[in-house]
């Protein structure tokens, strides 16, 4: 896998990025423009938030920064021509949150991650997201239907893209004039979760929010002690995995219920080890 990274804006505490439908077309079809000047990134997921934003992209650092600088700037010439507010886009330097994303599995916690950010508000389910690219995975994917650019006339794809940039002819366009998100890359995401929609929409639901600090080296939002622990892994054990103790577990059953506990809890090796009693070398290749 190329280099990958989460980057995303800091949340506005006073304004807001989107505030109708107008404004998540337009930050959508800023981030396809965008792209168009720089091939060499590629974006696997996005969700756009009302007050913030989450890419997770490909590419080198940098240009993966710097794509990301782009759209915020491009929102920031919306934001201003709109509603007459300036300074209030967070990009640059200082200004955006990057996560350096480190194997397979970060990689698909920050993919759930991004996706779930609707849930975690209290918005919606992640699947009825409409300013995601939850759309472009699975069987969602044919579901969202548009013209392609080549039917329209120049003048009417800058009156609905408001822009002067010239788009490839096979793009599709929405009757709201969205530009259908074709280019996030979901043979990638869909291959992460071994083809497997099923799989896709249960890990969905895991609260992996705890397991996203843990991997990009964030401060923990949930802390447990270890009586606590201990009380889940005798509910999990007797509620899930159908045993009375954490002891009579095989191998690779002692390994789902590590990862159950940091994914759910994030619960580190060392609080692991204390109160597991496994070795702590082991959990850390195993986490």
């Amino acid at each position: 896998m190329r280099p990958c990274f989460q980057i995303n804006s800091k949340k506005l505490e006073k304004e807001l990025l989107f505030r109708d439908e107008e404004d998540y077309i337009y930050g959508i079809n800023t981030l396809a423009l965008i792209l168009l000047q720089f091939p060499g990134v590629v974006v696997y997921a996005f969700t756009l938030m009302s007050n913030h934003i989450h890419l997770l992209l490909g590419g080198t650092k940098e240009e993966c920064e710097a794509c990301y600088d782009a759209v915020m700037h491009r929102l920031s010439l919306w934001l201003k021509r709109k509603y007459g507010l300036s300074g209030v886009v967070p990009y640059g330097e200082g200004r955006r949150e990057v996560v350096v994303v480190k194997g397979l599995e970060h990689f698909i916690i920050e993919v759930l991650y991004l996706l779930r950010n609707p849930l975690k508000a209290r918005i919606c389910y992640p699947g009825d997201y409409p300013w995601s690219s939850v759309w472009m995975y699975f069987a969602k994917r044919g579901q969202m239907t548009g013209r392609k650019a080549s039917t329209f006339t120049v003048r009417e794809l800058r009156r609905i893209l408001k822009t002067n940039i010239r788009i490839p002819g096979n793009w599709e366009i929405t009757e709201s004039g969205m530009v259908i998100p074709h280019f996030v890359n979901w043979k990638a995401v869909e291959k992460a979760f071994g083809n497997d929609e099923a799989i896709f929409l249960r890990r969905m639901m895991e609260p992996v929010e705890a397991r996203h600090n843990q991997l990009s080296g964030l401060p923990m939002e949930l802390k447990f002690s270890d009586q606590e622990i201990a009380a889940r892994v005798q509910a999990i054990c007797q509620n899930e995995l159908n045993v009375k103790d954490h002891r009579q577990l095989p191998a690779k059953e002692l390994f789902r219920l590590c990862r159950t506990l940091s994914m759910r809890f994030g619960t580190s090796a060392e609080q692991l080890q204390r109160v597991l009693g496994v070795d702590k070398t082991m959990l850390e290749d195993w986490l």
